[in-house]
Order: C-alpha cells, then sequence, then structure tokens
C-alpha cells in the first residue's frame, strides 16, 4: 500500500518550495515537490506567482519535516536585512568649514568671514560698520581719521573673528541668535571706541599734514598715482 503523504508547506515561490523540499530530503524524508517549479525560462516572463507549489512528505514523517521547515524559514526571517524606520530622521554632521575660505571671503565681502562661519548677525553688524567708515571716510565731513580707525578695526575684527568662529563652528558650537546680535553690537562698540580715542590722535600727529582734509576724489586720484598717497593708516611709512 503506497504512503499517505501531507502537505507540510505551501508557497507561490518556486525557488523557496525547491529549497524546502531539498532540505527534507537531504534530512531523509522523502519529500515530494508538486505544483509551480523554478525553471530557466521562468526568468523570461516573472515568477511564476499565480501557481501555489507545495511540499508533501509521508504522514509518519509529517512532524518532523514541518519542525524542519518551520526551522528553515526561521532562518530566512533573520537573515533578511532590517529595513530602516523612515518616520526616524537620519541625522548627519555637517562637513567642517575651512579656515582658509573664511580669510579669503573677508576680502570679497565686509563680514564675509563670519557669514561663512554661520554667524549672519555678526557679519552683518560688521558690514554695517565698515560701511559707515568708508562713506564717512569719502565725505566731506569731520570724523574721516577715526573712520579710517574703525575700518581697519572692523577688517581685523572679521579676519581674527571669523576664525575662531569657524574653529568653534566645527567643534559643535551653535550660538543662538540673541548670541549673534549681542556679539554684533559689541563688536561695533569696540570698535567705535577704538575710533573715538586713536581717530583724533592721528589728526594731531606732529610733522604731518592730515590727509583727510582734501577732497576725497582729490585722495583718490593721487592714491591711483602712488599708493603712498594713501592717507594715514590705510598706508603706513615708517621711514617718516
Amino acid at each position: 500500500m503506497p504512503p499517505h503523504f501531507v502537505t507540510v508547506h505551501r508557497t507561490f515561490d518556486a525557488i523557496e518550495a525547491e529549497i524546502v523540499c531539498d532540505l527534507l530530503v537531504e534530512d531523509g524524508i522523502a519529500a515530494r515537490l508538486l505544483g509551480g517549479a523554478a525553471r530557466p525560462t521562468a526568468a523570461l516572463f516573472g515568477p511564476a506567482t499565480a501557481i501555489e507549489s507545495r511540499v508533501d512528505v509521508p504522514a509518519e514523517e509529517a512532524e518532523r519535516a514541518e519542525r524542519q521547515v518551520a526551522a528553515h524559514l526561521e532562518a530566512l526571517r533573520e537573515a533578511e536585512p532590517v529595513e530602516a524606520d523612515e518616520s526616524v530622521p537620519i541625522s548627519t554632521e555637517p562637513r567642517p568649514l575651512r579656515p582658509l575660505l573664511a580669510a579669503g571671503v573677508v576680502g570679497l565681502c565686509p563680514g564675509g568671514a563670519h557669514f561663512y562661519a554661520r554667524r549672519p548677525l555678526v557679519g552683518l553688524a560688521i558690514l554695517a560698520g565698515q560701511a559707515a567708515a568708508l562713506a564717512t571716510l569719502l565725505g566731506n565731513g569731520a570724523g574721516r581719521g577715526a573712520a579710517a580707525v574703525a575700518l581697519v578695526a572692523l577688517v581685523l575684527v572679521d579676519l581674527v573673528g571669523g576664525q575662531l568662529a569657524v574653529r568653534a563652528w566645527n567643534r559643535g558650537l551653535r550660538p543662538s541668535r540673541a548670541r549673534q546680535a549681542f556679539s554684533g553690537a559689541l563688536v561695533l562698540a569696540g570698535a567705535g571706541a577704538l575710533a573715538a580715542a586713536v581717530g583724533p590722535l592721528i589728526d594731531r600727529l606732529p610733522g604731518r599734514r592730515s590727509p583727510f582734509r582734501s577732497a576725497p576724489h582729490q585722495v583718490l586720484r593721487r592714491a591711483v598715482d602712488d599708493p603712498r598717497n594713501l592717507p594715514f593708516p590705510l598706508f603706513l611709512d615708517f621711514r617718516r
């Protein structure tokens, strides 16, 4: 009398069914595969998902076969890669800033080093201070010496402070807007105090005729012919 077979595994994946059947056969169980089977021509027409495959074993081996199939399927599930949860945002560290690039943009844009260092409010303060100093320096009113001092001081603050800001950003420091605004106001106050203290001393230097008494266009015209005609401290002549 032929043995009675029972089904221990059903699937629409023909390759999976063949693997399960081979595993049972290797374990000494007389398993047989019924239904769809994986063939080379299946790649041309896609997987045979509409055909169910099943693995049958003798009834007396059914219990052992079911344990084998369950263990195989559990191993497959553990081997599958876990997909990342798209609902959780992935944090990426920003690329480090370059101090050399921060120094290079100082000559291109007033406050450029602080703009590059992600401190826009400090950069805006330096930009506004340099614009006001330059307008006073090229104007016809008084205070040109103080304006020149403020202009040079703000350039140095942007150059040196920008380097420090870049290094702080690379260390992970993220100043708030309130702190940036306070730092910008402090920079303007310091540059103004230095200009008020040093500017009048420059105009009263002994043996030096104040170049700021000339009209701005005359100063610029003489500077084109010879950079040494630029007003102090835009040009320092230590031979005098």
